[in-house]
């Protein structure tokens, strides 16, 4: 599991949902999350949190990418790359923070990917997942 430190900086709730934009690193996160400041006590503008993502939540893609969907895209560079028979694990340096990404071989192979370039991963608003920070 991915995980960064953030610190929440906006909170916009509707329903039983809040739409929740993280601070970290100078970069901004967006997660959409089950709750509210009223029923969900680390839910507070301020508040320290950590960002967890699944490894095989995290996309990768090659600038420029355009107009797309997905609210979290950062750039950071290839540490390493290992590549199975089908799936492959791609190690990220994001401003200093290790970040995993797991995807296709054949995605790894088509985009040629090696340490050292910069490169963009994504993360859909969605799929990730904040608890009080560790």
């Amino acid at each position: 599991m991915n995980r960064l430190h953030g610190v929440i900086q906006a909170i916009d709730s509707h329903g039983s949902m809040s739409l929740v934009e993280i601070a970290h690193n100078g970069d901004r996160f967006c997660a959409y999350v089950v709750g509210t400041p009223q029923n969900c006590a680390y839910l507070q503008e301020g508040r320290k949190v950590d960002l967890l993502v699944k490894e095989t939540e995290v996309s990768l893609a090659r600038s420029p990418l355009g107009c797309i969907s997905i609210g979290n895209c950062f750039a950071a560079r290839v540490s390493e790359v290992w590549l199975g028979r089908l799936l492959g694990q791609v190690a990220l340096d994001y401003r200093g923070t290790k970040v995993t990404a797991v995807v296709g071989a054949r995605a790894i192979q088509q985009m040629a990917l090696q340490p050292g370039e910069e490169i963009l991963w994504l993360i859909k608003s969605t799929e990730l997942t904040l608890a009080e920070a560790s």
